[in-house]
């Protein structure tokens, strides 16, 4: 499973937030332990619908993850900025149980590869119970 955070993560630099790691870092680690992990398929968990773009064209019927809305955001843009400016809203609550499930299916993967420290790798963890047979959190720092 691969946890990747982008938009306002990588966009806006949050700070005091993890700093996360590109795409193109999350892929060499992803490279690397395909074949040492001896990994068939990779999980993403991603609110960045470019990311999930990018991942499918590189690695292919290898990937998969849910069919969630995915959100793309200007540079300096926060996603609440982003929320605010759509024209058609949804449910709150919708947007949360997305999350959940993507969160929960991560969960569930034998090995974690995550962008950085985040809520989600917490929780992932948390509900994994430390069933992961191999897991790597970028850990880049903090953001000023």
């Amino acid at each position: 499973g691969v946890l990747a955070r982008g938009t306002d993560y990588v966009n806006t630099h949050l700070s005091n937030h993890s700093i996360h790691a590109s795409i193109d870092e999350l892929c060499d680690k992803i490279d690397a332990s395909l074949q040492e992990w001896h990994l068939d398929y990779i999980y993403v968990a991603t609110e960045d619908e470019s990311y999930c773009k990018y991942l499918k064209e590189r690695y292919g019927d290898r990937v998969t993850y849910t069919d969630q809305q995915r959100y793309s955001v200007k540079a300096g843009e926060m996603l609440s900025q982003m929320y605010a400016r759509q024209k058609e809203k949804r449910d709150g609550f919708l947007p949360g149980v997305e999350y959940i499930l993507s969160i929960y299916l991560l969960a569930q993967c034998h090995s974690l590869i995550a962008s950085g420290g985040c809520g989600g790798v917490d929780e992932a963890l948390k509900e994994n119970d430390g069933k992961y047979k191999n897991v790597y959190v970028f850990d880049l720092g903090i953001n000023p």
